[in-house]
């Protein structure tokens, strides 16, 4: 990997420097690395969630305004089959 890492000291908790090293030992990869992956993984979920809470405002906003609007008095029913007909131009 051709990548330049910056040096962070961190406390975590004896039970998730456990869980590291189990999966260190069972990768038999480097603490560090499986560090980065598991920090890579969880700053994807968190713009995915992220992404999600915009779409999700979108659609409310986009509903809130679809209400405020006035109902079409039309039946396009109607006019679809007077197109049909040759009746409506």
């Amino acid at each position: 990997m051709n990548s330049t890492f910056e040096r962070v000291q961190m406390l975590i908790r004896p039970d998730q420097k456990k869980e590291l090293m189990r999966r260190a030992r069972d990768a038999k990869r480097s603490v560090a690395e499986i560090t980065r992956q598991m920090l890579d993984s969880g700053i994807q979920k968190a713009r995915e969630e992220d992404e999600f809470a915009k779409t999700s405002l979108f659609i409310k906003r986009a509903e809130a305004h679809r209400e405020k609007m006035p109902a079409v008095s039309i039946d396009l029913v109607e006019i679809l089959n007077d197109i049909r007909e040759g009746g409506h131009e």
